[in-house]
């Protein structure tokens, strides 16, 4: 019947049982791979259990066209011959795991399951690095406006300085960096923590700076860090 199949490795061809038989042919691996395949297509044609009664080795080599392959096979233990009783039975080992329906029908659900997974658009790494990507964006420009509004009265200088950090050192300044820094401005006042910002990033500081202790105008005396922090 139309569209019939069975199973077969895609490898056997290298299986020492194929090139074992090759050789007692003097035949290539491929003449016995499609022996095979004629053997256990009619097997599957045949065979409802696991052996066929009334056929015999001789009748079966005859009607794959190849005598004594049948015997090669019973050789290798890919098929058991029994005459002893009245009429002969050719038994097919592993035939429920690999001829059966109940095998074909778990190959197939296989194969459905594989396509479905396969059908399944998986991101690529591109398509991954640039959600990460985007979601970091989305975390610091969350945690930058959250920290803006926390600098009443000198937001925009605020957001001056976090992106003088930023060009300075190639990376945003941490959470726990920016509660530390905006507490002490807090501390300072408005106007005095616009003036000591706009005065660390014209001393291109790390941290900032007192700008009432401008060591510029006291003969040498160098600025004190107004935070410990610098991370």
């Amino acid at each position: 019947m139309s569209g019939e199949w069975i199973k077969m490795r895609i490898d056997l061809m290298e299986d020492p049982a194929v090139m074992q038989m090759a050789d007692k042919l003097d035949v290539r691996e491929e003449a016995v791979v499609g022996y095979c395949h004629a053997l256990w297509s009619w097997v599957s044609r045949q065979c409802h259990a696991d052996s066929v009664t009334g056929v015999t080795l001789v009748s079966l080599g005859r009607r794959i066209n190849l005598p004594g392959f049948p015997e090669l096979m019973c050789d290798v233990g890919w098929l058991e011959y029994d005459d002893s009783g009245e009429l002969p039975v050719i038994r097919i080992p592993n035939f429920e795991r690999h001829l059966s329906q109940s095998a074909k029908k778990r190959a197939n659900s296989a194969l459905r399951q594989s396509k479905r997974r396969a059908s399944v658009t998986q991101p690529s790494r591109t398509e991954r690095d640039t959600s990460v990507t985007r979601e970091e964006k989305r975390r610091e420009e969350k945690n930058i406006h959250t920290h803006t509004q926390q600098a009443i009265g000198f937001e925009d200088q605020w957001k001056q300085w976090v992106e003088y950090r930023f060009q300075d050192t190639g990376k945003r300044m941490g959470e726990v960096q920016q509660d530390a820094t905006l507490m002490e401005l807090t501390r300072r006042g408005p106007d005095k923590a616009k003036r000591d910002i706009a005065f660390s990033i014209l001393k291109e500081a790390k941290s900032i700076l007192d700008s009432d202790n401008d060591f510029s105008k006291r003969n040498g005396t160098k600025a004190q860090p107004a935070e410990a922090l610098d991370l």
